[in-house]
């Protein structure tokens, strides 16, 4: 042992030997209190100050807040109200420190401004300057800061509160199907050996949602060139139609040659949306006597006469019991389909893509959920047919009117030459008459179309602009020749 001194031993400790000195000379060998022991310090942060800053936020989302009709999926907190995405977290505090001055209280520093929003009003958000937002949601906001009149405001606000709540319903409504549809299957599959069985055929709470991701274009390379942005690429188009009982996704590839008008032309039709659905239903559905349809509103897609002549034929063919096709408010319509193409535009954005063979990997691979379709297989032959829907169902079925108001159609058995709409969740059903009284269910399946094809120009095009683009190994698939 060697020894050492006080002043090197009270450095080492960091020890204030002269206060110990004191206090053991005072009060005896006792242990020492630190002296705020069983008091506030005097520059604690009290009551008033956390409610003057907690008024503050409340008051500023009063005026320029966009509150959202639901908490985001996987959270079961309050709903979110939004900031408009110019503010920052350091120009509020300026704007709290010139409130607090003119009410002559305390001014808290930043650090503690974030830490008291953070713990007593986290629903309160700043907007990202790229986050999608419903077109009525902030027609109704203008409305309200813009009002000059009391009455004006008020009836903004009403407005505004009103369709929030209805969107808040139907958030509802999609979550509790998919709830019904997740303890079903849970309940009616076993596992034997490493594959899930399905021991009971008769579901009657099957769920799917489907819609369209935004085309991607090949080649495309995770170190992009310059002159690649300035040429068109070979566009491919994904359809997903998303299965929520059992958490799979079927994304399907439509390259340009594949689509039912040239040059991918006509793929986002009503006709493309029945083949891609009408697939997924008979080659990956359950046979189930009941099922629940997710869409959005748009009405040249998934909204139209079309779409409900098709799941009528459904009905009259014994092919279901009962359809339930429901579209959530426009600018609230997020769902999990949706997350199946955030995985896939992920990963795509890190990948070198020259081909469709190489794009159904990377949608394998972006997510366990996910699942590639491409149109045609390893050996050219197809994996679904383009059948002429629309000439097949036009000639019996009648258009709905005011289709674009409805958000419920409900297809049934008893009366399948009909549907029964609704506004919204909340009000109840009216009969409105489908089939043609006249009209006798068609026979047979519709006529089958062939892919047009690429047009001479555009062949031309990606031979002459992308094809140096692309390693010969998948020249032939993205740049084909004359």
């Amino acid at each position: 042992m060697r020894n050492v001194c006080k002043s090197a031993f009270a450095e080492i400790f960091d020890l204030k030997l002269r206060t110990i000195q004191e206090h053991l000379n005072e009060n005896g060998p006792v242990p020492r209190v630190q002296g705020n022991t069983g008091r506030k310090p005097h520059n604690a942060i009290k009551y008033d100050d956390v409610k003057f800053v907690v008024n503050f936020l409340l008051k500023t989302v009063e005026t320029d807040g966009l509150p959202q009709p639901a908490a985001p999926r996987g959270s079961d907190g309050e709903a979110p109200i939004y900031l408009p995405s110019d503010n920052t977290k350091i120009g509020l505090h300026k704007k709290y420190q010139e409130e607090a001055d003119k009410a002559g209280t305390r001014k808290l520093g930043i650090t503690s401004f974030e830490d008291i929003w953070r713990q007593c009003i986290p629903r309160i958000r700043l907007s990202g300057p790229r986050d999608d937002v419903c077109q009525t949601c902030e027609l109704l906001r203008n409305k309200i800061v813009d009002a000059v009149l009391e009455q004006d405001k008020l009836d903004a606000s009403s407005a505004f509160l009103e369709h929030v709540e209805v969107a808040r319903r139907e958030r509802e409504v999609y979550r509790e199907t998919l709830k019904e549809a997740a303890d079903e299957m849970s309940s009616h599959v076993r596992v034997i050996g490493p594959v899930p069985v399905l021991s009971c055929p008769e579901l009657v709470h099957v769920h799917y949602t489907f819609d369209y991701r935004q085309n991607v274009t090949i080649p495309h390379q995770s170190r992009q060139m310059g002159p690649l942005y300035f040429i068109t690429g070979r566009k491919v188009h994904i359809f997903g139609v998303r299965i929520d009982s059992t958490g799979k996704q079927f994304n399907y590839l439509i390259d340009e040659d594949q689509s039912i008008g040239p040059d991918v032309t006509g793929t986002h039709g009503p006709n493309s949306v029945i083949n891609m659905l009408h697939d997924c239903l008979q080659q990956h559905g359950f046979d189930e006597s009941r099922c629940v349809i997710h869409a959005d509103n748009c009405g040249g897609q998934n909204k139209n006469r079309y779409v409900l002549a098709y799941l009528s034929w459904r009905i009259q063919m014994g092919l279901h019991e009962e359809i339930l096709l429901l579209m959530q408010i426009p600018g609230h319509t997020r769902c999990l389909v949706d997350s199946g193409f955030a995985n896939i535009k992920k990963l795509f954005r890190r990948c070198d893509v020259e081909s469709l063979a190489q794009l159904a990997e990377v949608v394998d691979k972006s997510s366990k959920s996910n699942v590639p379709v491409l149109y045609k297989k390893t050996d050219g032959s197809e994996n679904w047919a383009w059948l002429e829907w629309k000439s097949y169902l036009q000639l019996d079925f009648l258009p709905v009117r005011g289709i674009q108001k409805y958000q419920s159609f409900r297809f049934c058995k008893v009366d399948s030459s009909t549907v029964y709409v609704k506004r919204t969740s909340g009000e109840p059903e009216a009969r409105v008459q489908l089939m043609k009284r006249a009209a006798v269910l068609p026979q047979g399946m519709p006529n089958t179309v062939t892919p047009a094809g690429l047009t001479a120009e555009r062949r031309c095009y990606l031979r002459m602009h992308v094809r140096q683009y692309v390693r010969p190994a998948c020249s032939d698939s993205t740049c084909p020749e004359e």
